[in-house]
C-alpha cells in the first residue's frame, strides 16, 4: 500500500481552506521534495493559467517521485510529512491550501511561511485527493491577484 501525491494546474483564484484535525500522530519527513514554479506572464516548459484578476500566469511543479510533483508514500513510510517550496520572485507567497477528495481525513495542510507549505499525510487508508495550493501575487502597484495549483494525493 502507498500514497501518491499528484499535483496539478495553479489556478488564480480566492479559495476556502478545510483542514482535518491529527492529533497524537508522529509524522516523519518525505524523501522528495516538491518546488512549485510561479511567474507573471508565459513561460515555455509551464502550464498558463488566469489569474483572479484576469492576468496570464505560468507555473510547474518539479520533485517529487517522478519529477512533476507526484508523490508516492508507501503504507510502510506511515504518517508522513511532504514539504512544497514556492520558487517565485518576492511579490509571490502561498495563501492558502485546501483539499478535495480527502473522504478519509489523512491530510492537513500547513502554511510554514510565504514560500514553504506542508503537508501531513496519515496514510492509514486508501485514496486518492486533490488539493490546491492559492499563490497570492502583489504587483509594485499594490494590486493583489491569487492563482491557485491543485495536485493530487493517493494513498493506496
Amino acid at each position: 500500500m502507498h500514497g501518491i501525491v499528484r499535483f496539478c494546474v495553479p489556478v488564480l483564484t480566492a479559495a476556502c481552506c478545510g483542514c482535518a484535525h491529527i492529533a497524537n500522530v508522529d509524522f516523519h519527513d518525505h524523501a522528495k521534495q516538491v518546488v512549485l514554479e510561479v511567474v507573471s506572464g508565459i513561460k515555455s516548459g509551464f502550464l498558463p493559467q488566469y489569474g483572479s484578476d484576469g492576468n496570464i500566469y505560468s507555473y510547474r511543479y518539479t520533485g517529487g517521485d517522478d519529477g512533476h510533483g507526484n508523490i508516492e508514500i508507501p503504507k510502510s513510510e506511515g504518517a508522513s510529512t511532504v514539504t512544497i517550496r514556492l520558487d517565485a520572485d518576492n511579490d509571490f507567497k502561498m495563501h492558502k491550501m485546501y483539499f478535495q477528495g480527502d473522504t478519509n481525513s489523512q491530510l492537513t495542510a500547513d502554511i510554514k511561511s510565504q514560500k514553504i507549505a506542508l503537508i501531513k499525510d496519515v496514510n492509514g487508508e486508501r485514496q486518492t485527493a486533490d488539493y490546491k495550493i492559492v499563490v497570492m501575487h502583489t504587483d509594485s502597484g499594490a494590486r493583489t491577484e491569487t492563482v491557485a495549483c491543485d495536485p493530487r494525493i493517493v494513498n493506496n
